[in-house]
């Protein structure tokens, strides 16, 4: 009773289960994005108190630390002519980040039909020391975070808030440098040279394009990484179980320390806003560890006709005018997609609004 008393007298507490019913999801995201490729990929902050029971459970169940997928992707093999759903959490957040960047540079269009043609070279990965605008942020969080705590441990001698977020800190380091991040967000494919389509059915007007831009033809297998499931083994489970343990300890810490409540809600509150902007931060393609470059935007109010200017531009359009148009079509329109293209071309002129825009 008096353990209850406790904890149910503790103001944290509270902070606690507002993380857990609304923090977690954003500190899932951010390991998401960062882990394997930063020291650091998230904040210790109340957060944790959702996320951890969730990891958990999600690698006690099915072996792996990615989340599911946050929006339905369509992934959309142009050269086979066939679509599937998508499984990978990455490849929806390539799409979603692409959205959000086009959106910046050339605005939005809610009444147009944009597709976003990309080309695919081959890169060196990036080094692990290259930093990024939101690596700063992190980094910022993360120092004020430890400046608040030892200025309370050096002002009245009170060094436990310190120790939390010093532990707190190196099992996010740790958690994100399990290779099970590696294993699933890299799995070992193949370099496949086809091209893919990327539609969420959120967005259905914009439309990500990915092809090989070189003869070495180095585009990633999108569509089996959007199918790919590579649980841990045994062995792996085990090690991987022992940083989230320990967690669970550091968040019953947490909630019965007797220390000051005000510091403690500042690192705490610290660490939740560097996972809310991490989780909803979005890199420019270019950034992106695929190599990739936007060449063209195809662009008109007519969806027809942008696909028609794709497949004149590019070829292998069949699976897209399959995608937007599983019925039949005007006969004229099934002709011009069977090659007898005059006939429509001539007609479509009149009123055809479509641009195809140059990024290069």
């Amino acid at each position: 009773m008096q353990l209850a008393s406790g904890w149910l007298g503790n103001l944290v507490f509270a902070l606690a289960i507002v993380g857990f019913l609304f923090g977690g999801q954003f500190v899932d995201k951010s390991f998401a994005r960062k882990a394997g490729h930063t020291y650091f990929p998230a904040c210790f902050s109340f957060g944790w108190f959702g996320y951890i029971p969730v990891a958990l459970y999600r690698l006690l169940y099915s072996r792996t630390l990615m989340p599911k997928p946050g929006s339905h992707v369509r992934v959309i093999n142009l050269e086979t002519a066939t679509a599937s759903g998508n499984k990978s959490w990455l490849i929806g957040y390539y799409l979603q980040s692409c959205m959000r960047s086009m959106r910046r540079q050339l605005g939005s269009s809610p009444n147009q039909f944009r597709i976003f043609v990309f080309t695919s070279e081959r890169i060196k990965p990036p080094s692990i020391y290259t930093v990024y605008m939101d690596d700063v942020f992190r980094a910022s969080f993360l120092i004020a975070q430890f400046v608040a705590s030892f200025t309370l441990g050096f002002m009245r001698n009170d060094w436990g808030v310190l120790v939390i977020t010093l532990y707190g800190t190196l099992l996010s380091g740790w958690i994100g440098c399990l290779s099970q991040w590696n294993t699933e967000k890299n799995p070992p494919l193949g370099d496949s040279g086809h091209t893919y389509a990327l539609r969420s059915t959120a967005h259905p007007l914009e439309l990500m394009v990915i092809k090989s831009g070189s003869e070495e033809k180095v585009v990633l297998s999108l569509d089996h990484l959007a199918q790919s499931y590579r649980p841990a083994s045994s062995k792996v489970l085990s090690i991987h179980l022992l940083p989230f343990i320990l967690s669970l300890f550091l968040l019953h810490k947490v909630i019965t320390l007797e220390t000051s409540q005000t510091v403690l809600w500042i690192v705490g509150i610290l660490g939740m806003l560097d996972n809310f902007i991490s989780s909803w931060w979005t890199r420019d393609p270019e950034e992106w560890d695929m190599g990739v470059n936007l060449k063209e935007v195809i662009l008109g109010p007519n969806i027809m006709h942008a696909l028609m200017a794709y497949q004149t531009s590019y070829g292998h359009g069949i699976a897209l005018r399959r995608e937007y148009f599983p019925d039949k079509v005007d006969p004229m329109v099934e002709d011009w997609w069977n090659g007898d293209t005059a006939e429509y071309d001539a007609a479509r002129k009149r009123n055809d609004k479509t641009v195809v825009h140059s990024m290069q």
